[in-house]
């Protein structure tokens, strides 16, 4: 496992995300990389924009959270504003500023 796969990776259960190291490679991810910030179980009702709209699909809202069995948030459903499709994604994904920004900018 390689860097990248330790920045990236969930944390494991001993490397609580109030712990300083995983609180540094955070940090370390966010500015290093260009992500947002976000705690995944307050995304829900959350408000994002498609940096690459596709189909004219440019601003979303996050309608479910989908946890697994210890109810972590492993994915999000996003319904589109213009026409309510909806579409889940893994919720790191809108972590990425190049394709996503926070809010309905």
């Amino acid at each position: 496992m390689g860097l990248w796969d330790t920045l990236y990776c969930p944390a494991p259960k001993a490397l609580h995300n109030t712990h300083p190291i995983y609180n540094k490679l955070n940090n370390i991810n966010i500015r290093k990389y260009g992500m947002n910030r976000i705690n995944p179980d307050k995304l829900l009702l959350s408000k994002w924009t498609a940096v690459k709209p596709k189909q004219k699909e440019r601003h979303f809202i996050v309608t479910k959270l989908i946890r697994d069995e210890d109810e972590t948030v492993i994915a999000c459903k996003l319904e589109a504003v213009i026409n309510k499709r909806s579409r889940e994604i893994d919720w790191r994904e809108l972590q990425k500023k190049n394709d996503w920004t926070m809010g309905w900018g």
